[in-house]
């Protein structure tokens, strides 16, 4: 079993990655279009026709690596678990919004505007971990307290639910980096 730190490096590693070869293909091709019309021995490369749809293409096969890319992360089970968990009751949660009555657990919305790495909720099987993770995911303030901490930058959600009842991937460290991997390469880049 990976610790969480194993885990973190493995997620950051693939992220690198991507980024790297996604830049890489991108440079690639940019250099081979131009290379083409510096080969050419018209006079007037600017005016051919396929110079002036070169971006085009190239935003094109840029589109493609992603869906091909996508489509090789993505496995069926991906969502089961997320959308097993039942929603909370009104209000259950309410909780971890609020400041902490007494010392036995750290004030959430202040880890969310921190630097701090983790936030550690454990609890007995059945206890609600997840559905309590699946309603903090959802409720518009976690947006808003973790735009406070990112101060402007572009902020980045994923989630991975591991099932000890699922199928295999939904279980391994692989279902976990290609859940989260998949999910930051779907939105957008503004």
């Amino acid at each position: 079993m990976m610790s969480v730190e194993q885990t973190q490096q493995t997620v950051h590693d693939l992220l690198a990655r991507t980024h790297s070869t996604n830049r890489l293909c991108k440079e690639e091709m940019v250099m081979a279009i131009r290379q083409t019309y510096q080969d050419t021995s018209h006079a007037n490369v600017n005016k051919l026709p396929a110079t002036s749809i070169s971006h085009a293409l190239h935003q094109d096969d840029i589109s493609e690596f992603n869906r091909r890319l996508l489509a090789k992360l993505q496995f069926i089970e991906m969502d089961f678990r997320y959308e097993a968990i039942p929603p909370a009751y009104e209000k259950t949660f309410e909780w971890v919004f609020q400041p902490p009555l007494d010392s036995s657990w750290s004030d959430f919305t202040q880890w969310l505007r921190s630097d701090e790495p983790l936030y550690w909720i454990s609890g007995k099987p059945a206890a609600g971990k997840s559905t309590l993770m699946k309603f903090i995911l959802n409720d518009s303030r976690t947006r808003e307290y973790l735009n406070e901490w990112a101060s402007g930058k572009k902020l980045v959600i994923s989630s991975f639910y591991f099932w000890k009842s699922g199928a295999p991937v939904q279980m391994s460290a692989e279902g976990f980096a290609r859940t989260l991997l998949y999910q930051t390469l779907k939105q957008p880049l503004k």
